[in-house]
């Protein structure tokens, strides 16, 4: 699986760090093959979110450079420590594939022969005498001098490293493996890719409602959606157990802020605590056949999130739900929650299941993991009925006109007395 290529831990030893001047950021894959317009608006974005990144740590030493579907970042001495922040925001956000530690020089081939061996030379010395490097290789895919192509940079610099450090060279499965990357007017020199979580820009998408309960479903649900480029507005419906209702609100919020602050490049947003017991009420009130209680809930769900999304011009609503997770998220249970919405239903985590939703999250991210994680069960009147796993819609919109006839104008009271918290 895709994300078993992630971790939510940048390991960079501040030691290491130093032998390096430069930041090679890599655009996402998609991003690349657009159209020319919509590549460099996407690209223009990414480059905005950094240099806002460097103002706000107050980074007046790190220079942004732009080229064709490629962000560099210079560093006019080296990566210090207090340059590590900096360089884990940018690798936590959306549009990015992969990013380098490099150090940069001309390109001139003599300049890359010494830039090379400073560069092999102080990551050989910071292996404080634990040196297992016995082979290397040079992996030069690209030459944009007009003055020599990859032949002569694998060639040249090959027998200078080779001579200069006695390493054996193995293009295979080297111990130390050199890239050269050799643009117009710079080059740059690293050792390792480190993989970043890829995705679309944020903001190039139309705003999402999310349904938050604070489990790990709906997290990741969120998560996703803000990797496709969506703002999102998460939904959190506050009912059931009053002792444990405080905690149940407060683990939300959590999740939302470490989404905002970590995901999201402009580290804000908002969060709707929405009162549901009135609806709860009448649905438990109003209907004989209590299998039809989670359909009936989710379907009043959806009708309050259609109303945010219109206040907020949102275009489409997230769900957390797994087919076949519960008797009443079967295929045919979902449809009939879908069926007459009057938004879009997206259900990103449709096809994992619950070993696969908490493996993802610990890779990911280990906050959202561990607050996520904890069970809280607010309404334990709902999950003790045992739902039907084929609710028939006529029956299902006979419930709902029962109620909502009951109800009145309360479906719009409970909007107007959520609780909004900016975050």
């Amino acid at each position: 699986m895709l994300y078993t290529l992630f971790t939510s831990e940048l390991n960079i030893s501040p030691s290491l760090a130093k032998i390096y001047n430069s930041l090679i950021i890599r655009l996402s894959g998609e991003i690349s093959i657009k159209s020319e317009g919509v590549k460099r608006y996407w690209q223009r974005k990414l480059a905005q979110y950094i240099r806002n990144y460097i103002n706000t740590l107050g980074h007046r030493d790190v220079e942004l450079l732009e080229e064709r579907s490629r962000l560099y970042l210079f560093f006019r001495n080296s990566i210090r420590e207090s340059h590590i922040p900096l360089i884990d925001k940018i690798r936590h956000t959306f549009g990015i594939s992969s990013i380098s530690l490099a150090k940069k020089c001309d390109s001139e081939l003599d300049a890359i022969k010494v830039c090379s061996e400073e560069l092999v030379r102080e990551y050989l010395k910071r292996l404080n005498g634990n040196n297992k490097v016995k082979t290397f290789g040079i992996v030069c895919k690209k030459s944009l001098s007009p003055l020599f192509g990859t032949t002569e940079v694998r060639y040249e610099v090959g027998r200078h490293i080779k001579e200069t450090f006695n390493l054996s060279v193995n293009l295979t499965n080297p111990d130390l493996k050199v890239n050269i990357d050799v643009r117009e007017n710079h080059t740059y020199i690293y050792f390792d890719e480190i993989p970043c979580y890829g995705g679309l820009p944020f903001g190039v998408q139309d705003k999402l409602i999310v349904l938050m309960s604070g489990g790990p479903d709906s997290t990741l649900a969120a998560w996703m959606a803000l990797r496709r480029g969506s703002p999102i507005i998460p939904i959190y419906y506050d009912f059931g157990i009053k002792e444990l209702r405080e905690k149940a609100r407060k683990r939300v919020i959590e999740i939302a802020r470490v989404l905002f602050k970590k995901w999201t490049p402009v580290e804000r947003g908002r969060l709707y605590i929405i009162p549901l017991d009135v609806i709860v009420k009448s649905i438990l009130s109003e209907i004989d056949d209590k299998r039809f209680y989670y359909v009936l809930l989710k379907r009043f769900m959806f009708k309050i999130a259609y109303y945010v999304a219109k206040n907020e011009n949102a275009t489409g609503i997230v769900s957390g739900e797994i087919l076949g997770e519960h008797a009443s998220q079967t295929a045919w249970n979902l449809n009939v929650i879908s069926t007459n919405s009057d938004f879009v239903i997206h259900r990103p985590v449709f096809g994992f299941d619950k070993a696969d939703i908490f493996r993802i999250l610990k890779i990911i991210d280990k906050d959202l993991y561990e607050i996520s994680s904890s069970s809280i069960e607010t309404c334990k009147e709902i999950t003790r009925a045992k739902p039907t796993t084929q609710a028939s819609l006529n029956k299902v919109l006979l419930y709902e006109e029962k109620i909502l006839n009951k109800l009145a104008d309360t479906l719009y009271k409970v909007i107007e007395d959520a609780y909004i918290i900016e975050l």
